[in-house]
């Protein structure tokens, strides 16, 4: 399991080095040929497969979300892994925007590595959430132009 929450840490580092410098080639060796990514649970659900794809779906959502905000925060909990090379936790993500409060919102993600590299991610925000209901409606107040979409 260590080699598997070393991978997953690694992933988790460079893409959050990406979001800052936007080197996106940096996440290439993470990522299976034939990854898919699924989101699921918000207006901007997808299902995105390809690594080319997921890249591009990724830098998209960065460039028109998270770089709408002057500070972006990911924190991972509950983090547990599964054989054969699973690994989830929930996140509490955080985005900082001048003259409006915090907004924060959790969703539950899921990582499946094959052969070392990522092949699978899922995205799950749960509209059971009274969070998730607040940050939609913290988006559409606050941040109208921020577009978290991927394709």
């Amino acid at each position: 399991m260590k080699i598997l929450l070393d991978a997953w840490r690694a992933w988790i580092a460079d893409f959050d080095q990406t979001v800052e410098d936007d080197h996106w080639d940096r996440l290439e060796p993470y990522l299976a040929d034939n990854v898919r990514y699924i989101v699921s649970g918000a207006p901007f659900s997808c299902s995105i497969e390809g690594r080319a794809a997921v890249l591009a779906g990724l830098r998209k959502s960065v460039q028109n979300f998270d770089h709408k905000f002057i500070k972006r925060t990911w924190h991972p909990v509950g983090v547990q892994t599964y054989e054969p090379g699973y690994v989830t936790a929930r996140i509490l993500s955080g985005y900082d925007k001048a003259g409006a409060p915090p907004l924060r919102f959790p969703a539950t993600c899921h990582w499946h590595f094959l052969d070392g590299k990522i092949d699978l991610m899922l995205d799950f925000y749960d509209a059971e959430f009274v969070e998730i209901d607040e940050t939609f409606a913290w988006l559409e107040r606050y941040a109208p132009e921020a577009d978290p979409s991927y394709v």
